[in-house]
């Protein structure tokens, strides 16, 4: 198991803005600025991960590091990896802390904006550097709870692979029983070798999701199921 605290994880006014759902982004400048100074200088991602060899069970389940997870969409990515990459990332208790200090209900939408790019950046920036670490050409996610097909119920196999003592102890995260990570700004996932890039997103037919990174494509079924 690897903790990394030392890739930084800069946000950007206008990533912020492009989240906003509004057509005067301008009049929101000023205060996004201000809080990304203090934002960029308080929060610092934390990111926890392990390699685990991967094994398989049957048409609709996988084995990772002696885990079971029960996911046809994950069996298939993995179909060709030797290895994947548990892990969980967090934004941690100083971005609570920091956004709880905060007294004006407009900053604190603000703060929460910068928070969801933060993590994003940060999970971008964890892939990246898995890539450049292990000498892999190209590495997808997935993460439990996004896609009907990998319920949020195997986040407990996932904290239970990397153990919920030692995430606590090192990054400070807790699971609890509805299965939602704390603090709220907390991605867990496993990320794999691929020769393609996937997003949970080109399964999901959502479209009005504001983290949207890649567009609903109904003809993966049939590569899936």
């Amino acid at each position: 198991m690897k903790l990394l605290t030392h890739i930084p994880c800069p946000v950007e006014t206008a990533t912020v803005l492009s989240r906003m759902n509004t057509t005067s982004r301008e009049k929101h400048t000023a205060a996004i600025e201000k809080l990304l100074i203090q934002a960029n200088e308080k929060i610092k991602p934390a990111m926890l991960y392990k390699r685990c060899p991967v094994c398989f069970k049957d048409e609709s389940s996988v084995i990772v590091n002696d885990v079971e997870f029960n996911s046809r969409i994950l069996k298939v990515n993995l179909e060709n990896a030797k290895n994947a990459f548990v892990y969980i990332i967090t934004c941690g208790q100083t971005y609570e802390d920091f956004l709880h200090s905060l007294d004006d209900m407009l900053d604190r939408y603000y703060v929460n904006e910068i928070g969801n790019v933060m993590l994003s950046e940060a999970q971008a920036q964890f892939l990246r550097y898995l890539e450049k670490t292990y000498a892999l050409e190209c590495i997808s996610k997935m993460t439990p709870g996004s896609l009907e097909d990998w319920p949020l119920s195997e986040q407990k196999k996932l904290f239970a692979l990397l153990t919920e003592e030692a995430i606590h102890e090192k990054i400070g995260v807790t699971l609890e029983e509805n299965m939602l990570m704390t603090p709220v700004k907390t991605l867990s996932g496993i990320a794999f070798p691929t020769a393609s890039p996937f997003e949970n997103c080109q399964m999901c037919p959502q479209i009005s999701c504001p983290g949207r990174k890649a567009p609903y494509d109904d003809s993966l079924k049939k590569t899936y199921f």
